[in-house]
C-alpha cells in the first residue's frame, strides 16, 4: 500500500511537499510512507488514527478482524455475482446522502471491493506488528496533527462497533500515539470513528491551516 500511495504521488508529478491524511489504518500507511519519503512529506494529519499496538489492547480485536476477514469473503461471491447490485439499496448508508451514498454503494456491490477488503483484513495483524517493528520515529520537522474522536457515552459507529467501541482503551491508544510522534492532539466533540463525515469542518480546517502557513 505504500509503494501504491508512492506510485499516486509520483503520477503527481507535484514539486511541493504533500499533506497527506490518513484515516484509522490509513493512518500507518502515511506514517510508514512519511518514515520511507520524508522529503515528500510537508504534514500529517491523522484522523482517529489507528494504533499498532491495538490487537494487544482492545479486547477482542484479534477475534474481531477474523472474523471480518471471513465475512468480506463472502461478500465478495455475492457482489461478484452481480446479487449485490441488484439489491445496492439494502447496503446502508454510513452516514452519507446523495450523490456520494450513491457512489459508495457503487463501490461496495463490485467484487473488487470487498477483494480488497479480505486481502487487507487477512494482513492486518501482520501489519500491525511489522508497524511496532518499523518503530514510531519521524524527521522532527514534520508536524503531525491527530484528530481524536470525543470521549463520551454515546456508542462509536465504526468498522467493528463492539470492539472500537471501548472508550478508554482506546483514548489512551490515541494518547500513546500523540505521545510517541509528539504531535497536536485534537479531541473531537462527536464520538465518531468516522469524523471526516460526524465533523468534516474540523477535518478541513486542520488541513487548510497547514496550506495558509
Amino acid at each position: 500500500m505504500v509503494d501504491d500511495l508512492q506510485l499516486v504521488i509520483q503520477s503527481i508529478n507535484e514539486n511541493h511537499p504533500l499533506i497527506l491524511v490518513g484515516h484509522s489504518y490509513g493512518a500507518l500507511i502515511v506514517r510508514r510512507y512519511a518514515q520511507l519519503h520524508p522529503e515528500n512529506i510537508r504534514a500529517l494529519v491523522l484522523v482517529d488514527p489507528a494504533n499498532e499496538y491495538m490487537a494487544d489492547r482492545l479486547t477482542g480485536y484479534r477475534e474481531a478482524i477474523t472474523g471480518a476477514a471471513s465475512q468480506f469473503k463472502s461478500l465478495q461471491t455475492i457482489a461478484t455475482l452481480g446479487l449485490m447490485a441488484i439489491s445496492s439499496g439494502r447496503i446502508p448508508a454510513a452516514q452519507l446522502e446523495g450523490q456520494a451514498l450513491e457512489q459508495y454503494r457503487a463501490v461496495l456491490a463490485t467484487g473488487s471491493f470487498f477483494k480488497g477488503a479480505y486481502a487487507e483484513s487477512c494482513t492486518m495483524l501482520d501489519n500491525l506488528a511489522a508497524m511496532q517493528q518499523f518503530g514510531s520515529a519521524l524527521k522532527s520537522e514534520i508536524p503531525v496533527v491527530i484528530l481524536s474522536r470525543g470521549r463520551s457515552s454515546q456508542n462509536v459507529r465504526g468498522t467493528i462497533n463492539d470492539i472500537l467501541d471501548q472508550d478508554d482503551t482506546w483514548a489512551s491508544l490515541q494518547d500513546d500515539l500523540a505521545n510517541r510522534l509528539n504531535a497536536k492532539q485534537i479531541v473531537a466533540e462527536k464520538n465518531d470513528h468516522h469524523l471526516q463525515l460526524s465533523e468534516p469542518k474540523l477535518v478541513y480546517k486542520t488541513i487548510l491551516s497547514f496550506i495558509e502557513s
